[in-house]
């Protein structure tokens, strides 16, 4: 394999692997009900009215980069 090509793949197997890391460490570490009550505030001011969020909030950045409550 020649340099300049073994070097991109290394800077972009390095840039995954730290991308996949630190989403994990998100997940294991942030609080969920925190998130919930700033999302709910923040909905409540911007609509003006009153918002809730029933159920558990789920974080998905892996595959659709979204957040979904149920």
């Amino acid at each position: 394999m020649s340099g300049p090509l073994r070097i991109i793949i290394l800077v972009v197997g390095g840039f995954i692997t730290l991308l996949v890391l630190v989403s994990s460490a998100l997940f294991l570490f942030v609080d969920e009900e925190a998130c919930k009550s700033r999302i709910e505030t923040a909905a409540s001011e911007g609509l003006g009215m009153e918002v809730g969020v029933d159920g558990r909030l789920r974080e998905d950045s892996i595959s659709s980069m979204t957040a979904s409550m149920r």
